[in-house]
């Protein structure tokens, strides 16, 4: 029985080192499609967007958050889970000390509400006036 627990720890550390890009990984990928002011309502959609976002849910709980912006890429890593709060389902980000430049909250995590299988919306971040933000979600499918 101690064999597995190491197999499975020595596994675990394993995988857990892969490159942060995961080129093999199976998950599901997070596109934002559009953005609205908590403020005024404006309304900004694809290529109107002041950034173009993803954010790649890998199937062992990390995720990356990669926001391109004209000049420049920004990109963070951490974990996740799903959680129900008040009957409603999230996503909940937990970024790695350090990685949470493009947090789109107020407080230490990020919460993604799952509106449908394809539909996630952040409106947790109005509360410090920042955009409403909606993503599309299809799978990551695994390369083989």
């Amino acid at each position: 029985m101690k064999r597995i627990f190491l197999f499975a720890f020595a596994a675990m550390v394993a995988f857990g080192c892969e490159d942060q890009a995961k080129p093999n990984a199976c998950g599901l990928e997070l596109t934002l499609v559009k953005m609205a002011s908590s403020w005024t309502g404006d309304q900004s959609t694809d290529d109107d967007l002041p950034w173009q976002e993803t954010i790649l849910l890998w199937n062992d709980s990390s995720f990356l958050k990669r926001r391109t912006y004209a000049d420049s890429v920004s990109e963070a890593v951490g974990r996740y889970a799903y959680v129900t709060l008040d009957n409603r389902q999230y996503v909940e980000l937990t970024y790695t000390p350090g990685e949470d430049n493009i947090r789109a909250s107020c407080s230490p995590t990020e919460f993604i509400e799952v509106k449908s299988s394809t539909q996630f919306e952040n409106t947790e971040w109005q509360a410090c006036d920042g955009p409403i933000l909606d993503y599309k979600a299809h799978t990551s499918h695994c390369s083989e």
